[in-house]
């Protein structure tokens, strides 16, 4: 399919479509945006700590064993561990249904 289109009718067909779809895909940037925020917001060994009201030490053991899901954003050496919000959740659900 081959249009013929001279340069006004091309320009009016992209400022239509511009304008038409613009907001569209504005707005859906904007939902995914915050669905990617959500989904990255990262807590901090301390942070996962005062939540549980547990010890480091305590969340690295879990972390460690494989119980708790995180990042190491460190080196092997020297690791920093982020938890994800959702990973969090996820076992906190399954700790408190365990009990």
């Amino acid at each position: 399919m081959t249009l013929n289109l001279n340069p006004q009718e091309l320009q009016t067909l992209a400022e239509l479509l511009y304008n038409g779809l613009l907001p569209v895909f504005e707005k859906r940037a904007q939902e995914q945006a915050k669905i990617v925020k959500r989904e990255l917001h990262c807590l901090t060994v301390a942070d996962v700590a005062q939540r549980l009201k547990w010890s480091e030490k305590t969340v690295l053991s879990r972390i460690e064993a494989g119980a708790l899901k995180a990042a190491n954003i460190g080196s092997w050496e020297r690791p920093a561990y982020r938890v994800s919000e959702a990973d969090l959740t996820d076992f906190y659900q399954r700790h408190r249904a365990g009990k």
